[in-house]
């Protein structure tokens, strides 16, 4: 239920609360819910709630109290506001919903959303790439592959998804594979950072 409430109602402030009044609600949430607070409680649920309430609350205070990471969340907000209920199931709501878990290091739920994703449309090439990139992160390289390259099969130019499906080639110790795809970037755009990167990286 606390996660329904977002990162404003959780600290009970206004979207338009300044740093000072964060940082108060923050202090006084982190009293309220603080594990250390309530070591005399012997029901391990209840105690195991109250940690995941007080980690909430602090998400909540370095998400708010960063000004890019309050803009981005922000953002997300405001598209879930806009979108009416009818649309809540459209891919790309929920497409943005997923890079902003992707962003913020939210791995395992974007993944899932993005699952969501090619289950409403699996035609485009982003919705694999993301699957792909949310995957890559967690370490389910093998997986990770076969998104990309079902991307890159939809979308056989971008230079994105060919250097990202490099780097998870390289993470699988097919080194091969990986230096064909750098090559294929490199052929498009000879600076491209992260093909010159995992070629260095092959080198080695």
């Amino acid at each position: 239920k606390y996660e329904s409430l977002g990162y404003y109602g959780v600290l009970g402030i206004k979207n338009f609360a300044t740093y000072p009044e964060i940082k108060r609600a923050y202090f006084e949430a982190a009293k309220r819910f603080h594990p250390d607070k309530h070591f005399y409680i012997d029901d391990d649920s209840v105690k195991d709630k109250l940690s995941r309430i007080f980690s909430y609350t602090y998400e909540a205070y370095t998400t708010l109290s960063d000004p890019g990471k309050r803009e981005e969340y922000d953002g997300m907000i405001e598209v879930r506001r806009m979108t009416s209920t009818s649309l809540q199931g459209k891919p790309r709501v929920k497409l943005e919903e997923g890079k902003f878990l992707l962003r913020t290091g939210k791995y395992r739920p974007a993944e899932m959303l993005f699952a969501e994703v090619l289950d409403l449309n699996s035609t485009i090439a982003e919705h694999h790439y993301y699957y792909g990139a949310a995957l890559a992160k967690q370490g389910k390289f093998k997986s990770a592959a076969n998104a990309m390259g079902r991307a890159l099969n939809l979308d056989p130019f971008n230079e994105q998804y060919m250097a990202e499906l490099g780097m998870v080639y390289i993470e699988l110790g097919l080194a091969t594979r990986a230096g064909s795809m750098f090559s294929g970037v490199l052929k498009l755009s000879p600076d491209n950072a992260l093909a010159l990167k995992g070629m260095a990286r092959i080198k080695k």
